[in-house]
């Protein structure tokens, strides 16, 4: 048997269901937005303004966990056993694993985590009879359990007769040098983000504009009856339209600012990629301030 062995999550149902839920809620919220630009009433243009803000809040989520699944692995080596979720890192020397057992020959009911969906089941639960148990996993059918000191790692190979064959392979061949015990949070990765200077203050200055734009558009909603918002290609002001509609440009700043933010993520992991990662936040930045100058623009000349 070839080492390192390695093993991927069932994805198939998974990808189906994010990229579905992706679609339904990123075009149902865009197109919530783009028709409430048409809406005269300020009671209809901010009841299709909020929805499609709250269908759009948890597609960054949603991506994320399209993204994890993607990358999750389980890496099986001689001197240790390699968890791979996300941003979520788990190296685990051989030496440490005291059992692996498939959930369902267990005697006795094992608590699934409250954030279970097809393509993820994550977090961590209590149980009475094996202690603290974390999932990484994205099927409930499929479910082993791995044992070790600290508490019990769920996974959910795609193939788990042929895990447990690569595991009771390696144990036989025994450790000759173990790897070093590893564990790699999100939030510890963010935190390691916010200890660069350059990021930090990328981050906080996008963060600022954007609550600038948030107060340019107040002071716009409550000095202004109407305000127009672009120009004719000859450089006339558009007929105006209700002051409160202004409330467009916070609300695309926000998905700017945020898209950008998440990418970054994604492409700081890497020193080769790092200069990418500052570039998004820097034009995250910029757009803001664009607006935050188009706000004062539409205002002074209504």
């Amino acid at each position: 048997m070839e080492l390192p062995a390695l093993f991927t999550p069932p994805r198939r149902y998974g990808l189906i269901f994010l990229s579905l839920v992706t679609l339904i809620l990123t075009g149902a919220g865009g197109l919530s937005i783009a028709l409430s630009t048409s809406q005269q009433e300020q009671s209809r243009f901010t009841g299709l303004l909020l929805f499609g803000v709250i269908l759009l809040v948890p597609v960054p989520l949603i991506l994320y966990t399209l993204y994890s699944l993607l990358r999750g692995q389980y890496i099986l080596e001689r001197e240790g056993l390699r968890l791979r979720w996300g941003l979520r890192a788990e190296d685990i020397p051989m030496s440490h694993i005291e059992w692996v057992r498939p959930m369902k020959e267990l005697g006795f009911r094992v608590p699934l985590p409250l954030l279970r969906f097809p393509g993820a089941v994550l977090g961590s639960v209590y149980s009475h009879e094996l202690g603290a148990i974390e999932f990484l996993a994205s099927d409930p059918d499929s479910i082993l359990l791995i044992a070790t000191p600290e508490k019990i790692y769920a996974i959910s190979p795609e193939n788990v007769s042929a895990f447990m064959r690569a595991y009771r392979y390696v144990a036989e061949l025994g450790s000759l040098h173990p790897i070093t015990s590893q564990s790699i949070r999100p939030m510890v990765f963010l935190a390691h983000i916010w200890q660069d200077q350059i990021a930090r203050r990328l981050i906080l200055t996008g963060g600022g504009l954007f609550l600038a734009l948030l107060v340019s558009s107040g002071i716009t909603i409550l000095t202004r009856a109407t305000v127009p918002l672009g120009y004719s290609p000859q450089g006339a002001s558009l007929a105006p339209v209700p002051s409160i509609q202004i409330l467009l440009l916070p609300v695309l700043g926000l998905l700017f600012l945020g898209t950008d933010w998440i990418i970054g993520v994604y492409f700081y992991r890497q020193e080769r990629t790092l200069p990418a990662a500052y570039l998004l936040w820097g034009s995250g930045a910029v757009t803001l301030l664009l607006f935050v100058l188009a706000t004062w623009i539409f205002m002074l000349a209504g």
